[in-house]
């Protein structure tokens, strides 16, 4: 369902109400008192926009309007039925309104077919009765035609589509099936309109011709009388009304009409012809209605508003004048109306029977599009990642021969992209082998750059680099850290000792032990600056617990180690300089960390030893 934004919805619903009240009391009149009204369209399209309920009490508000101030005609409340089968049926099975149009359709059938077994109608009702649900069916299925049609494409109209939110998906196939139905049946629908309006033109030219042929009979009439039959004329001798009303017999022989010639005070002097009116017959011409043709033509009514089952109970009036007296010409109209009622029939049912074909070719050319559509789609749909997957692709073929072309087309280009998949991946394997070996070689030479060979933990430049992070950290809030120096004591002794293999063993120990320390203390970065000075990196705010790192450090030095099947007990001097109190640049605060493990290697020059004991120490 096509959504609009909900701001427009209630004005939306009220200019439908106007334009449905526009409708109903401007029809279009067909023929005969035949109107057909369009708001059906209005009122169908209105279930879809805004509901059954919505488009249910529209259709009943303006039906009871209707007959109460413009047509007392129950057939205004047929809408109401069209409403409630269709838009039923729409809710509860969706699909779309023209579809449902056709078993409503059937629905009048069945109607038509009991009310004209079980009622009691004339020959010329019955007629009516059928043109009647002709018209309704026709009227209701073209309808829903024309609001299927409007809501599935008005939201795409330029400046419509800004107020919606939501659109509904377009069908190929029934965009073609849609518009192959309106094509058969528009055109139809247009020549029944003029026909109609031609045989109406035809009936009226015809009457007017019988006033005008009565009215040159007349004038022959007074032409050849004589003076004496004009003296005896004028004194209303029986002899000359008879004669004239013989000549008048004779001018309605063959025909359903009757002809009254009145005298001065407007009462009848002649009446001749098939019909026996009188005077009560006459005076029944003073209600009604009348319509004006011509300057002397009439068409008189019983009613004020006529419709069609009116018109077979009117008559036609022409007027004219045989010496100084009024003639009137009165020719029922139910036989011409009758006439163009069952030529109707005929037109009506042959575009029932057009609008049954085109909906079976409609629905039969929407199956072949969408299995078509259908059938290519899933054929082309992910056809790349099918390809590269190697998948098998069903190539089924179809009876377009244009699909089945295209069809053909995309197999074609889908072997080339196969083709080019599989060049495309052994490029892409080779390519990715390169940039493995690449990216390892960079991994290496990252760590040769920034790690020690020997102890594996990273060197002076990833201490620079590590130090000029901490400081661009620290450049809006001075927040502390510390630089740890440390230096092995005598570690020539060692050397001397193990020679230069026992002293990498040691070195290698000693690092993997600063590793182990890294992590149980993540806040502190261990680094070896060259030889055996190492420094380390802590990053904790507090003095207090900086010393207490540092004395966690020195546990972790003093434990001994085992070389070459001896423990080793050293010690390591230690300088500690603290950001920014003893420095604010790398230099600065390592010059004065370096300071410090000097000073305090100096003082301690007596104490500092190293122990090597055979095997595990006691």
């Amino acid at each position: 369902m096509v959504k609009a934004s909900s701001k427009y919805k209630y004005l939306c619903y009220i200019i439908f109400l106007l334009l449905i009240s526009m409708l109903e009391f401007y029809p279009l009149t067909i023929v005969f008192g035949i109107t057909v009204s369009l708001a059906p369209f209005l009122y169908l399209a209105m279930i879809r926009l805004f509901g059954l309920r919505a488009s249910l009490f529209a259709t009943v508000f303006m039906s009871v309007v209707t007959y109460i101030f413009y047509q007392h005609d129950m057939w205004v409340f047929l809408s109401v039925l069209e409403v409630l089968v269709i838009g039923s049926l729409y809710k509860k099975k969706g699909k779309d309104l023209f579809t449902w149009s056709f078993v409503y359709s059937f629905l009048l059938i069945i109607i038509m077919l009991l009310a004209i077994s079980f009622g009691s109608f004339t020959e010329i009702s019955g007629k009516i009765l059928v043109l009647n649900i002709f018209i309704g069916m026709i009227s209701i299925i073209f309808a829903a035609l024309v609001a299927d049609m409007f809501c599935d494409y008005y939201p795409y109209i330029p400046f419509i589509n800004r107020f919606v939110t939501e659109r509904k998906p377009l069908h190929f196939g029934q965009i073609i099936s849609y518009l192959l139905i309106f094509a058969a049946i528009l055109p139809i629908l247009v020549i029944i309109f003029f026909h109609a309006r031609t045989l109406e033109e035809d009936l009226f030219q015809q009457w007017e011709q019988k006033t005008v042929q009565l009215e040159e009979t007349l004038q022959t009439k007074a032409e050849e009388m004589d003076s004496i039959e004009l003296k005896n004329y004028a004194l209303d001798s029986e002899i000359e009304k008879a004669r004239l009303k013989v000549e008048l017999d004779r001018f309605t022989e063959n025909e359903n009409a009757g002809i009254y010639v009145l005298n001065e005070d407007l009462g009848f002097w002649i009446e001749a012809g098939s019909l026996s009116a009188g005077a009560h017959d006459i005076k029944r011409f003073s209600t009604g209605s009348i319509m004006k043709i011509e300057q002397n033509d009439y068409i008189w009514f019983p009613t004020e508003k006529p419709v069609l089952l009116d018109w077979t109970n009117a008559n036609y009036i022409g007027k004219t004048k045989f010496l100084e007296k009024e003639v009137y010409l009165v020719i029922p109209l139910e036989e011409g109306i009758a006439e163009v009622v069952s030529n109707l029939k005929i037109y009506l049912f042959l575009c029932l029977i057009v609008l049954f074909v085109s909906l079976f070719f409609g629905l039969v050319t929407n199956q072949i599009l969408s299995r078509a559509l259908g059938t290519l789609t899933n054929i082309t749909s992910d056809i790349p990642n099918k390809v590269g997957n190697e998948q098998t692709i069903d190539w089924k073929d179809t009876s377009i021969m244009e699909f089945s072309q295209l069809i053909g087309n995309v197999r074609i280009v889908a072997e080339k992209l196969r083709s080019m998949f599989y060049q495309t991946e052994v490029q892409n394997q080779l390519l990715i082998e390169r940039t493995n070996r690449l990216m390892e070689s960079e991994a290496k030479l990252f760590h040769l750059a920034h790690y020690d060979v020997l102890t594996n933990l990273p060197n002076r430049h990833y201490f620079y680099k590590t130090m000029e992070e901490q400081l661009e950290k620290r450049v809006n809030t001075p927040t502390k850290f510390a630089v740890i120096f440390l230096d092995l004591d005598n570690f020539k002794h060692i050397n001397d000792t193990f020679g230069h293999s026992g002293g990498d063993d040691l070195l290698r120990t000693f690092a993997e032990r600063l590793r182990n320390f890294e992590i149980e203390n993540p806040y502190a970065k261990m680094f070896r600056l060259a030889g055996d000075e190492f420094v380390s990196i802590v990053d904790l705010a507090s003095c207090n617990e900086i010393n207490d790192v540092r004395q966690k450090l020195l546990e972790v030095i003093n434990y001994p180690i085992k070389i070459q099947n001896k423990t080793v007990e050293f010690s390591a001097s230690m300088g500690v300089s603290v950001f920014p109190e003893d420095g604010k640049t790398i230099d600065t605060l390592l010059h004065q960390a370096d300071t410090l493990m000097y000073n305090q290697k100096s003082s301690h020059h007596q104490s500092q030893s190293t122990t090597v004991y055979e095997g595990e120490k006691e």
